[in-house]
């Protein structure tokens, strides 16, 4: 079985075959990496010191052990445990692995007339020389100086010991003999000897750009001699800050008509990037007026009634929410684009608006421009209004493009809310309402922390109280306001989400779990589908409905046997997983109620690390009082609300037509008989 989780096979020979028989060559197999590909796989993501860190910490146990020889880093990787000769060995192995100066440092010292020996992890991070210690509280990471007298110092005061020699290891080695030690002090009660001590010199890197606060700074390359001390570089000094000169981008409305004096005008929308201070805008310029010419009037034709064998067709207002009803017509001359086929729309105007759903946020947020009203003057100035308005009325229009084609602007998330969401990422939390306003509670952490967020997806009723888990997500420079996590449902006594539980357990080993999987056991951050540019042909989203239940039902189709994640759209994403059968079918039964307004659902694909393989095309819904319609339907239905409103004004209307209707007849009636009296 192969790293790809397939097996091949050649033919050795054939019998009785027909033309369209074919060999079977290939198929899938569960493929279990070896020891050696887990540790460098684990090794390779490793490549900073915090995650080295963090990766300590969250999966060994110090276990106090005597002698020099320590671990190799596979056998320490493998046993899970080991002392801090193993700790120092493998963090300095793995440092070296990602090009870090790094090796074990040892120290000895006396106590109780006992001659001890200690190891750290000496490492150039950042440009700066820190050292790694292990303890019973786990690794940590610190500066000490610029030479390792100076580290020896800082060993001495954070244990209250006196060091008497230090001297390095190779990152290579598990012997940690050092080859040659360096006196710090004679004897513990000696003070330390400073006849090698020699004042630093430092190599700089280039200072940087003068900033805004007037200053500028630089690193340390490097310094001399190796135990060196003193002599404190200087990173940072004042400088004049001279503002720079941006030129500014503008984006206008149209220009107007003509005018009689001569002068075409418009307005400004937008200028970028906002902090730009050159240029003016061009808001009139001259043109060329012509007088309207009367146009002759026509002769008046006197209409005729319609036989009998034609039908009248009543006349339709514009000005009801239900005129978004499709009336394309029967021969689209322009051929739909395959995005538009592939989520299930047949007619040019709902392409038109799907088309600008997938694209019109996106350039507003690379332009900078991160409200509705500055996005709705964008998009009328360069596009226009959508083909469907022709036959809306402007109220309408209106509601088509706020509501559904820059729907997503009105759900961003600011950066604020983003960095408090990302702190908890990863979190057991409950979603519930306090004062009226959705709150997210954190479990896991010492003190209380609630964060109040303007909206949820699911809907909360007050003293309710549902437990999800944060799923950490990615978002790159296209995806500026959606959320940084996900949520997904977790019961109470899963640390998993529910759906993940249920396919794999709760008693699994890490190494037999594959795509999705593991990438959320592990509690990596999953690439997300919206405003990004992944295309498949295998991932198809059918339908979204609402069962009797009540429950948000999800049907699509894959590769069999796969597993699938749903990124569910709206103020924050929910996250759920689902495996296709063995035709590849999938069906997600969501029992949480989702609140009113426009949803998306992506079908995505994910590989062990979280990233994309392959997505769908999105599917675009519509939630009112806690039912699900399709575009198409809300289309048809617009708001619930505006639509009881209008049947009460139409029969608010039927009252004062029938009441009308009486007052004329009763006055025709007191003319009639006045006239009749007079005669």
């Amino acid at each position: 079985c192969q790293s790809d989780g397939t097996q091949t096979r050649t033919v050795i020979s054939s019998s009785n075959c027909s033309d369209t028989d074919k060999p079977v060559l290939t198929q899938q197999c569960n493929y279990i990496p070896s020891p050696e590909e887990l540790f460098r796989k684990e090794i390779e993501e490793l490549n900073t010191t915090q995650k080295i860190i963090d990766y300590l910490n969250n999966n060994f146990k110090l276990v106090p052990r005597e002698g020099n020889i320590a671990y190799s880093p596979q056998d320490f990787f493998e046993k899970k445990e080991g002392g801090e000769q193993d700790f120092a060995v493998f963090t300095s192995y793995v440092l070296h692995e990602h090009d870090f100066v790094s090796f074990t440092f040892a120290y000895e010292y006396e106590n109780n007339n006992q001659r001890t020996i200690k190891y750290v992890t000496s490492v150039r991070d950042t440009d700066l020389p820190k050292y790694i210690y292990f303890d019973e509280s786990g690794a940590r990471a610190v500066h000490h100086g610029w030479s390792f007298r100076d580290l020896c110092r800082k060993e001495e005061e954070r244990l209250g010991i006196k060091i008497l020699r230090y001297g390095m290891v190779s990152p290579m080695l598990v012997d940690l003999n050092p080859q040659e030690w360096a006196i710090f002090r004679e004897e513990s009660n000696a003070e330390e000897d400073k006849t090698l001590i020699e004042k630093c010199n430092f190599t700089y890197s280039s200072w940087s750009e003068c900033q805004p606060n007037g200053k500028r700074t630089r690193n340390v390359i490097s310094f001399f001699p190796e135990n060196c001390e003193g002599g404190e570089p200087k990173l940072i000094e004042d400088c004049d800050y001279v503002k720079p000169t941006i030129p500014c981008i503008f984006t206008y409305s149209p220009w107007s008509e003509c005018q009689p004096n001569g002068t075409q005008t418009r307005k400004l929308i937008s200028k970028m990037p906002a902090n730009c201070s050159e240029g003016d805008p061009v808001l009139a310029k001259s043109c060329a007026y012509i007088e309207p010419v009367e146009p002759k009037a026509d002769p008046v034709v006197t209409p005729t009634a319609p036989t009998p064998t034609t039908p009248t067709t009543p006349a339709t207002s514009a000005n009801t929410i239900s005129d978004i009803v499709s009336q394309a017509p029967e021969n689209v001359e322009k051929k739909l684009g395959e995005e538009c086929l592939r989520a299930g729309i047949n007619n040019e105007e709902d392409c038109d608006i799907f088309n600008y759903q997938m694209k019109i946020v996106p350039e507003c947020l690379s332009l900078g421009l991160t409200n509705q009203d500055q996005c709705r003057d964008y998009f009328l100035s360069n596009y226009g209004r959508p083909l469907k308005c022709e036959i809306l009325s402007d109220e309408n229009c209106a509601k088509l493009i706020n509501d559904v084609i820059l729907s997503a602007l009105e759900k961003s998330i600011d950066e604020e809310k983003k960095n408090e969401l990302v702190q908890v990422s990863g979190s057991k939390a409950t979603i519930n309402v306090v004062n009226n306003s959705p709150v997210i509670s954190i479990l896991e952490l010492e003190e209380k922390k609630e964060i109040k967020m303007e909206s949820l997806p699911i809907s909360v009723k007050e003293n309710e109280s549902i437990s999800v888990k944060l799923i950490p997500i990615e978002t790159n420079e296209s995806q500026k306001g959606l959320s940084p996590v996900a949520i997904s449902i977790s019961s109470e006594g899963n640390e998993l989400p529910d759906d993940v539980v249920t396919r794999i357990g709760q008693d699994f080993e890490i190494e037999t779990l594959s795509g999705v999987d593991r990438a959320i056991v592990e509690g990596k951050p999953l690439e997300q589908p919206k405003f990004n540019s992944f295309k498949g042909e295998s991932l198809i989203i059918e339908n979204v409905e609402t069962e009797e239940k009540g429950s948000l039902v999800i049907r699509g189709k894959s590769k069999p046997g796969e597993i699938i994640t749903l990124f569910i759209y709206s103020s924050m994403p929910i996250v759920v997983t689902v495996q296709a059968d063995q035709d590849g079918n999938w069906t997600y039964s969501l029992d949480k109620s989702m609140v009113d307004g426009t949803h998306e659902v992506y079908a995505v694909l994910h590989n062990d690390e979280g990233r994309i393989i392959e997505a769908s095309t999105p599917k675009i819904f519509f939630v009112a009082e806690t039912r699900a319609i399709s575009m198409e339907e809300m289309f048809l239905l617009g708001d619930i609300s505006e639509i009881k409103d209008d049947s009460k004004n139409m029969m608010t209307l039927y009252l004062l037509g029938g009441i009308s209707i009486i007052i004329i007849l009763v006055a025709l009636l007191l003319i009639a008989k006045r006239k009749t009296e007079e005669l």
